[in-house]
């Protein structure tokens, strides 16, 4: 679906974390496709959860700006 869209979009996904690949967001932030990109949810929210290719995803979201990634309980944000 990324590739469908025009380029220099922005996401914002605050619904469901399985709704947004995190793989796919990657790529397309890799590509200049996404040029931002806000999470309220992740497919797994607790770290402790992730698995080292999940954990390589969420790195490379987060090296690139503007990225925001906030956790999922309003109070915590």
């Amino acid at each position: 679906m990324i590739a469908k869209m025009k380029p220099n979009c922005s996401i914002i996904n605050c619904s469901r974390g399985g709704i947004a690949q995190l793989a796919d967001l990657a790529e397309g932030i890799n590509r200049g496709k996404i040029k931002s990109l806000a999470l309220d949810v992740l497919e797994f929210e607790n770290p402790q959860a992730w698995t080292p290719e999940y954990k390589a995803i969420v790195d490379v979201l987060m090296s690139h700006n503007p990225v925001l990634i906030t956790p999922h309980v309003a109070g915590w944000t």
